[in-house]
């Protein structure tokens, strides 16, 4: 009789052969696709663009949602508290029949030279398109014109520099042969408040004007800029001094030569400590392409200096 295995014996493992797979019964899986980043072709992601667009904030539509954004708001109190500062304006009873210029606000962002945000900017200026020409004002000019402009207009208009002088009330004044005085430079506090700022500034802004074809002129120009805010009676007889140069010199100009090379030329110098009131330093310069005196300038540096040799680099 046969026997039965125990249940703790195993049963016999036999071998079994199976059908060898072919390739039509189990096909290759698809290639899979390559992409940007294995090659290394993708862009970055630019992880900082969300924290950027939280820290600025849009450009509002008026004055009213502009208060209501604290970045906006504190622009405009700068604003607010620089031109109260400057004492830009004066509060005066309003006269009768007059046309009263309205103010408004111009709100845009400032960024540096690389791209990104640097502040929020806010504005307020005087809105022109009020004005009423003859009534608000004689002449119009814009600020931010091409110098070539200037140059072309004022070649034209021969008689700008006599208007200056009629201007001022001195068509019948005395030529000079220097257009500076060669007493000690004068200073912000010197002598009394001018009774005619305005005229003051109105002169002041024509001469630079005027610098376009005569370059003699610029830096005793540029020391008169320096006081339009609160111009003194030694300040304006600095400026006549300036008229009376002109009127002596009214038949000379900047011509320009046909000229055998076009090679570029540079000078420039600078003071050292000059402005009595910020002991800031004075530079200027001169290019000439050729023989002809193309770009000039003279103005005040925007920061201290140590030592003269600091100054003139």
């Amino acid at each position: 009789m046969p026997t039965r295995p125990s249940p703790s014996t195993p049963p016999p493992f036999l071998p079994i052969s199976l059908p060898h797979p072919t390739p039509s019964s189990h096909p290759s899986p698809p290639k899979r696709p390559i992409t940007r980043s294995q090659h290394g072709i993708y862009k970055p992601k630019k992880s900082f663009t969300l924290l950027t667009s939280m820290s600025k904030s849009p450009l509002p539509h008026n004055p009213i949602s502009a208060l209501r954004d604290p970045n906006w708001k504190k622009s405009m109190d700068d604003e607010y508290d620089a031109l109260i500062n400057n004492k830009i304006w004066e509060l005066v009873p309003r006269p009768p029949n007059v046309n009263v210029i309205r103010s408004m606000w111009i709100f845009y962002h400032k960024y540096k030279s690389d791209g990104s945000f640097e502040r929020h900017k806010a504005h307020l200026v005087s809105e022109g398109k009020t004005q009423q020409v003859g009534v608000d004002c004689g002449e119009t000019f814009s600020s931010v014109v091409k110098p070539e402009t200037i140059r072309i207009v004022l070649s034209l208009a021969l008689s700008y520099a006599a208007e200056i002088i009629d201007r001022a009330g001195m068509s019948s004044c005395k030529p000079s042969p220097t257009p500076v005085d060669t007493k000690p430079k004068i200073s912000a506090a010197t002598s009394i408040p001018f009774e005619d700022p305005s005229l003051y500034r109105s002169l002041v802004v024509a001469l630079q004007y005027l610098t376009f074809t005569r370059p003699e002129i610029t830096y005793v120009v540029q020391q008169g800029c320096l006081f339009m805010h609160d111009p003194r009676e030694e300040h304006m007889h600095a400026l006549k001094r300036i008229l009376h140069y002109i009127q002596g010199t009214m038949d000379l100009g900047l011509h320009l030569y046909p000229s055998s090379t076009s090679t570029i030329l540079s000078y420039t110098d600078a003071d050292w400590d000059g402005c009595l009131d910020t002991r800031r330093s004075t530079f200027g310069y001169c290019v000439f392409l050729g023989d002809n005196l193309m770009s000039w300038s003279a103005k005040q540096q925007p920061t201290l200096s140590r030592s003269s040799v600091e100054a003139k680099y």
